[in-house]
């Protein structure tokens, strides 16, 4: 079985709160957040986000 090298590079959780921010996430304490960050695993807390999305507004169909 052929692997592929991991290409990602390493983020801090500085540089996670940040990614978190510019994709909508309003964190009210940055340092609490890279604090937890660092402590637990940003793809396990990042599964615990998925209750707090709200769902994308559908299109209307028109019958015309």
């Amino acid at each position: 079985m052929n692997f592929s090298p991991y290409t990602k590079p390493f983020n801090s959780p500085y540089q996670l709160v940040v990614h978190m921010q510019n994709k909508g996430l309003q964190i009210q304490d940055p340092a609490q957040a890279e604090a937890l960050l660092a402590q637990i695993n940003y793809y396990r807390f990042k599964i615990y986000l998925g209750a707090c999305r709200t769902k994308p507004v559908e299109a209307k169909k028109s019958l015309v």
